[in-house]
């Protein structure tokens, strides 16, 4: 016969706590997919929760001292490899300074074609194709790139091209009336890689067996290769 003072005791059964950490509620009103307390505890792949990863500490040796907080920082992969993940800081300084640390301890200063203008804390960042795509305020109403070809953060694309001038026809073999339009491209092995829009046409030249030579505005200094 049992003890007046034993009590039946259900078993409690957690199956699932996808729903996370709820510290605002009242633990007996939280729903049975929710705790009210989880330490080191992480969630991914899991449904009941795990001991969340530790990290390790990363040095700042290298290149430019940050003088400012370090306000952005960004995990880019260049590839399909993890292992050569990198690590991208930027601080509040005054002039931001931009930071890149690869394969080891030693950081390096990174070069912006375009100096950063607006609040590093809003600034964002993707991987994709191999370049690390960064978006911030800057005088240019660009997008801008790490390109690792040319190791420096540039604008996106080409500037469009400026109206070109034509010259008084001369001797030659072409009867029509034309107008112009020039873009800017660049060409790796004889290959475009980029190309910007096309500039807006030149007036009407009327040509009757003449030709004519046209010429280019001023380059916008982007890399440019061929016109």
């Amino acid at each position: 016969m049992a003890s007046a003072t034993t009590k039946n005791l259900a078993t409690l059964k957690i199956r699932n706590l996808r729903g996370g950490r709820n510290g605002a509620d009242p633990p007996d009103s939280l729903p049975e997919i929710q705790c009210s307390e989880a330490r080191n505890i992480e969630w991914y792949r899991a449904t009941v929760g795990r001991k969340r990863g530790g990290s390790d500490d990363v040095s700042l040796t290298g290149g430019t001292t940050f003088t400012g907080k370090v306000s952005f920082l960004f995990r880019h992969i260049p590839g399909a490899d993890e292992g050569a993940a990198e690590l991208w800081a930027i601080d509040d300084a005054g002039t931001p300074l931009v930071k890149r640390l690869t394969g080891g301890t030693s950081w390096a200063n990174i070069t912006l074609d375009d100096a950063i203008s607006g609040s590093v804390q809003e600034i964002q960042a993707v991987s994709f194709n191999g370049k690390m795509f960064i978006a911030y305020d800057s005088a240019q109403d660009r997008l801008h790139v790490w390109d690792p070809a040319v190791s420096k953060i540039r604008r996106t694309g080409l500037g469009k091209a400026p109206v070109p001038t034509t010259g008084a026809p001369s001797a030659g073999a072409v009867t029509d009336t034309r107008t112009y339009k020039v873009a800017w491209t660049v060409q790796v092995g004889g290959v475009t890689v980029r190309r910007s829009e096309l500039s807006n046409a030149t007036s009407a030249v009327a040509l009757v067996a003449q030709q004519v030579v046209v010429t280019r505005g001023t380059a916008p200094g982007e890399g440019e290769t061929h016109w």
